[in-house]
């Protein structure tokens, strides 16, 4: 791109920016991701995201079991293989659960919205643009079932700290059953809540 810029002068600087500057939000956000999968278990310190604009493939159900939930998860995974869209690697898919409150979800008939990073100029149906935001973020390590714990804590630096959520939780699956099947200790899931960002908080 740097290349092109020299040879080409400014009628490609917009391009060669944005080209760059998306390849750069990649990697912080992969060196993010990396940081936190090594996370040990009972860590449920809080940190300060921002997470970059991206495309996902989406899928919406309504799930009766966190099982049910788990295999759409994994149905929309592979549909997504299976239409031959681009996966971009340097993020990771994840789950929204609308009606979650304050860590509470009804865990009967309940809504999930399924997220699968694609490349941006992918052309499908089921692709919706997300926008940017910033959020409060905690690791979990180990079964899903056990995910109350960082639950709690995030809603309570929410609490403390007076912030304002600006849309539900996502469940980031750093590493997951897709790769460890029942190695349930080799579980990373981040929950990121988007909130209002405020100065001085970090």
């Amino acid at each position: 791109e740097i290349k092109d810029f020299i040879e080409n002068g400014a009628d490609v600087a917009k391009r060669v920016v944005a080209n760059m500057e998306e390849k750069l939000a990649a990697l912080l956000a992969g060196l993010e991701q990396t940081r936190a999968l090594s996370t040990p278990k009972g860590d449920y310190s809080i940190s300060w995201t921002n997470l970059p604009a991206t495309r996902c493939f989406v899928k919406e159900y309504i799930c009766h079991s966190v099982d049910e939930a788990m295999d759409k998860m994994y149905e929309a995974f592979h549909e997504t293989l299976t239409r031959g869209l681009p996966i971009r690697n340097a993020y990771r898919i994840y789950a929204e659960y609308p009606e979650e409150t304050g860590g509470t979800v009804n865990l009967i008939n309940f809504p999930m919205r399924f997220c699968v990073p694609v490349a941006p100029d992918t052309n499908d149906p089921d692709c919706v643009d997300m926008t940017a935001v910033s959020g409060v973020a905690v690791c979990h390590r180990g079964d899903y079932s056990e995910i109350g714990a960082a639950y709690d804590a995030l809603w309570k630096y929410v609490s403390e700290n007076g912030l304002k959520p600006t849309g539900p939780v996502r469940e980031c699956y750093l590493d997951s059953r897709l790769e460890y099947k029942s190695k349930t200790d080799r579980y990373v899931t981040r929950l990121v809540l988007p909130v209002e960002e405020r100065r001085g908080m970090r």
